[in-house]
This record gives structure tokens, C-alpha cells and sequence, in this order.
């Protein structure tokens, strides 16, 4: 929700100029795990980081304070569930993927395609989050 509305800011700006997002992805393409449960963890919250880093800079983009300090608020409470992310190579890769598509639909001013991506791009992360949602109120009520 944060990110489309800084993608609306963007539009009503009209700013294409996204070489933060190109700098974030030169990180994040330079990470390549053959398999995330054999990855260490502080390689893993490494990698965690740079895809944060992407979705911070976006966020970071619209240059509304506002939008961008309660971003931050949450950026740490999501970082918990991303780690929960069963991720492969092949998840990283189109993870990777996507993030370049998104930012070179916001460089050519196709802003609605960029929100369109991005929550196809959100989908499943947020699928994990329900899901994980449940079960800790599954737990919650099992131990009463």
C-alpha cells in the first residue's frame, strides 16, 4: 500500500529519475544462493537488507516525510517475516527480476505498470504474512 501510493506520488510528479533503485539492484543482482536454507543466517539478513533497500529507496523517491517515516516504523516488524521466506535460487532470481521491471516501468513513465508489477510482486510475501498471521493465533489460543 505505501509503495503504490509513493508510486501515485511519483506520477503526479512526474519523476522518472530512479538510479537509487538501479543502485539497489546492482546489490541485490550481485547476491546468487543456491539454496536459501544453506545460505548463513547473516548472509541471509545481508540479502534480507538489500531487497528492503529496494522497496526503502521507492519509498524514499516520493519524497513525502510523512510516507516515509511510516515506512520506516514498519520496515523492522515485516523484516521478521521475510526471513521466514522459503527462498531458492530460482525465487531469488525472479525476485531479482522484478525489482529491475518495476523500477524500468517507473523510468519510462509507466506508472500504472509499475503498480500492477508491484503487487504482483507483493502477492506472495503477503501471503506468507496471513499465513503466518494464523498460526501464531492458533498457538496463542492452543496454549490457554
Amino acid at each position: 500500500m505505501i509503495e503504490c501510493f509513493s508510486i501515485d506520488i511519483l506520477k503526479q510528479h512526474n519523476i522518472t529519475e530512479v538510479s537509487s533503485l538501479f543502485s539497489a539492484l546492482d546489490s541485490d543482482s550481485k547476491i546468487a544462493f543456491s539454496r536459501w536454507l544453506d545460505v548463513d543466517k547473516v548472509e541471509r539478513l545481508k540479502y534480507l537488507r538489500i531487497l528492503a533497500n529496494f522497496h526503502t529507496k521507492l519509498v524514499e523517491l516520493a519524497g513525502n516525510e510523512l510516507l516515509i517515516r511510516f515506512h520506516q516504523t514498519i520496515t523492522h516488524k515485516l523484516a521478521r517475516y521475510q526471513f521466514m521466506y522459503p527462498y531458492d535460487q530460482s525465487s531469488f532470481e525472479k525476485s531479482q527480476k522484478e525489482h529491475d521491471q518495476i523500477a524500468e516501468l517507473i523510468k519510462v513513465g509507466d506508472f500504472r505498470g509499475a503498480k500492477k508489477y508491484l503487487k504482483n510482486h507483493t502477492k506472495p510475501f503477503y501471503a506468507l504474512l496471513q499465513i503466518k498471521l494464523r498460526e501464531g493465533k492458533k498457538e496463542v489460543s492452543t496454549d490457554k
